[in-house]
């Protein structure tokens, strides 16, 4: 019983892992250049493909039994102005971009955003954001904060 047991359980692991990974870093299948793929583990944006709607589009009637995505990883430094527009909080940040608020945006239910969402609501148009809570707390930002 224990040997099943250990074996259902790493074998449940090894799943989540896989999907994990799948959903939140790199998906199933990914399309890059030469140049970023010899350097991918370096996350080089200057060498990340642009003006991808064609080729996402091309890809999309070939291979319709597969969900098409642009991804792109990012860092960089979230300022949370005061009212006169200066500098009051200021918190490093790197994570995924995702295309949350785009019509018929798979991404969403992908990420089963709605599921997880602590507070607040996923971002519905251009501009907003969406934030962990931790980042939130440190950043003492609230939902539906704009800048001045």
């Amino acid at each position: 019983m224990l040997t099943v047991f250990l074996t259902n359980w790493i074998n449940g692991f090894e799943f989540d892992f896989i999907d994990a990974s799948a959903r939140f870093s790199t998906g199933h299948v990914r399309v890059m250049s030469r140049a970023y793929a010899g350097e991918a583990d370096q996350v080089p944006n200057d060498l990340a493909l642009i003006g991808v709607a064609a080729l996402t589009d091309q890809l999309r009637e070939q291979y319709t039994d597969m969900t098409w995505v642009s991804r792109i990883r990012f860092g960089g430094l979230l300022d949370i102005p005061d009212a006169a527009g200066e500098t009051r909080e200021q918190e490093p940040g790197r994570g995924p971009g995702r295309r949350l608020c785009v019509g018929g945006s798979p991404e969403p239910g992908i990420f089963k955003l709605n599921e997880v969402l602590v507070r607040g609501r996923i971002p519905q148009r251009p501009g907003e954001v969406l934030i962990g809570e931790d980042f939130a707390r440190r950043l003492d930002v609230q939902i539906g904060h704009t800048r001045p």
